[in-house]
């Protein structure tokens, strides 16, 4: 059969399937300006020595970008949807190179029989999309018929499986590796179907009144000390920013006042103030015609109280500048109440935006003053007409403090030497160009930085300290031989009597799947426990019935428990596979920001 496909003629319709073959091989593209290691490379990237060719990459960005416009009926991405996107197509084409990369290591090869058993018995997605009918069904007759028409070139399909099987096979290889026994399904089925019958009692500590003590500066300290953990800081980078406006020039703001001034001339020949408010409105009130509700002019921010106080019922103000942007008021009805004069305002606001000439403008200058920095980062930032501010040591998380998230920025700063200049990067409302300052190792932040959290930490820990004390009462008692009812109301608590659970149910107040509920599942009927803590309290138990565990249920959800088991494993195998094939990768990164 695979002869025959080879010698037909090649349609149009394989095209998708060209496509496809290339994404799935070599992972998909993005939308980014000049890429690649040197003026004449297109390569995006380097994996162990296999160059990623910028177009692929771009394809799958592009792809994902327009998923994600279509499931959120978005028209415009933003820059941060942007390095999200990217981030995720990034991901995604490395691991597909490396798992294609450790198959053919691995001598995984697709025999004939094995492609033209899957194309005929279990074709690819792709393919089953193209048969499929409007009830959603794939239409076997009609694919049958398509793998006989010689009309048909399968050869594009046949390339895809023959590269696609041997990672697929390299796929369940990894996830045969998971194993799970039979007590661990028995655990499972017991955790999530039988419930317990509980008495308890607890004690919330953040419920807990301090009577008016406060740490004092050796507590704090003390705990400080004892909970280093709390107060780590990661490694960290320290920048300097030169951080250039995405704003409006004179003529985005001149072009704003043109369209405050049609609006004008709108209501001159006839048209309502409301109906205007609604077509050029930049304002949520835009939706309600502008409305404002009664308003009095003392209440409004200058200058609109000024404008307000001199308009008439029926009468529209003339266009002025706020820091909003440009608003144009309109008195529905004027009136004399409890606050003096009042107005029903209507508002027209149009905010200047900068427009594609504006950004195209500062995109260039942008990338001139990104070759300026890597000499002279003073002039850089003379360039743009943007100081340059050293900011707060930034961690891996991609926050810069005084800035936001940026993702590429802050991958950059970890990967390089100090003294060394960002390409420019662009956010949604900035052009960013850094410099590396240091960067600073692992450390505990100084005590005088965290004194507050310290405090907080230290008060924390003493109403742990006597909920848990107020319980170990109790559960000392009971195992004196005080009764359960009696050990709780000498500790001036009240013993609580919660519906049966199982594990993963929440109980009232307490919650679900933590120590509580933990603890509940494995206490013998009649006896009590310790004390147990969870997130939000301290609590002892004394468990009165447990329902018998089920060998029939268990049969018949066996197998349900087990895959849901078997996948959760599989999963944590394959993604701990992923990160050490990862880690021993040369991965060069050639990437160039968004500007």
């Amino acid at each position: 059969m695979l002869q025959q496909m080879r010698s037909m003629k090649m349609v149009v319709f394989w095209f998708v399937a060209i496509v496809f073959l290339v994404i799935f091989v070599f992972g998909s593209g993005g939308l980014h300006q000049g890429q690649g290691g040197g003026p004449n490379d297109t390569s995006i990237a380097v994996v162990n020595g296999e160059k990623i060719q910028y177009e692929v990459y771009n394809r799958y960005v592009t792809q994902l970008a327009e998923m994600e416009r279509q499931r959120f009926g978005r028209e415009q991405l933003s820059t941060s949807d942007y390095d999200r996107i990217e981030a995720q197509a990034w991901d995604g084409l490395i691991s597909e190179i490396l798992i294609k990369q450790e198959a053919a290591k691995m001598g995984l090869r697709a025999g004939e029989e094995e492609i033209a058993s899957n194309l005929t018995q279990n074709p690819p997605a792709f393919i089953r999309q193209r048969f499929t009918d409007e009830s959603g069904q794939f239409n076997q007759a009609a694919f049958q018929s398509a793998v006989n028409d010689p009309s048909f070139n399968w050869g594009p399909v046949e390339e895809y499986l023959r590269s696609a099987l041997p990672s697929l096979h390299l796929d369940r290889m990894v996830r045969a590796r998971a194993q799970v026994g039979e007590d661990e399904v028995r655990a499972e089925f017991a955790r999530r179907s039988l419930r317990t019958t509980v008495r308890y009692a607890g004690v919330a500590w953040p419920t807990i009144d301090l009577g008016g003590w406060t740490p004092s500066e050796s507590d704090l300290r003390t705990y400080y000390d004892q909970h280093p953990e709390r107060f780590a800081r990661g490694e960290t980078v320290s920048l300097e920013l030169i951080k250039a406006e995405k704003k409006p020039s004179a003529d985005d703001v001149a072009d704003a006042m043109s369209q405050a001034e049609d609006a004008l001339a709108d209501e001159k020949k006839g048209d309502s103030f409301a109906e205007i408010a609604e077509i050029y409105s930049d304002d949520p009130s835009s939706s309600r015609g502008g409305d404002l509700g009664w308003q009095t002019p003392a209440s409004l921010p200058a200058p609109l109280g000024d404008l307000a106080s001199k308009l008439a019922m029926g009468q529209t103000s003339d266009a002025v500048h706020t820091d909003r942007g440009i608003v144009i008021l309109h008195a529905d009805s004027v009136r004399t109440g409890a606050r003096g004069t009042e107005m029903r305002l209507r508002q027209v606001l149009i905010v200047p935006k900068a427009s594609g000439e504006t950004l195209d403008s500062l995109r260039a200058r942008g990338l001139e003053a990104g070759e300026l920095a890597k000499k002279d980062f003073a002039a850089a930032a003379r360039k743009l007409g943007a100081p340059v501010t050293k900011l707060e040591p930034a961690e891996a998380n991609g926050f810069l403090p005084g800035i936001g998230f940026s993702k590429r920025l802050i991958d950059w700063a970890f990967k390089a030497q100090p003294g060394e200049v960002s390409e420019p990067v662009g956010t949604d409302d900035a052009i960013l160009i850094a410099r590396l300052v240091t960067k600073n190792a692992k450390s505990t932040r100084p005590f005088e930085e965290v004194k507050d959290q310290a405090k907080y930490g230290a008060e924390e820990q003493a109403k742990k300290d006597r909920a848990r004390a107020t319980i170990e009462r109790v559960a000392a008692a009971v195992k004196a031989g005080t009764p359960f009812d009696a050990a709780v109301k000498a500790a001036g608590l009240k013993v609580e009597t919660p519906a049966p659970f199982t594990f993963y149910e929440s109980v009232a107040g307490v919650g679900g799947a933590n120590e509580f509920t933990a603890v509940a599942g494995a206490l013998a009927p009649g006896r009590t426990s310790g004390a147990v803590e969870t997130p939000s309290g301290t609590y002892v138990l004394q468990a009165v019935s447990r329902d018998p565990f089920d060998d029939t249920a268990f049969q018949a959800q066996r197998q349900t428990e087990y895959q849901t088991l078997l996948q959760r494993r599989e999963t944590a195998i394959y993604e701990a596979w992923m990160k050490d094939l990862r880690d021993h990768a040369a991965i060069k990164d050639q990437r160039r920001p968004r500007v």
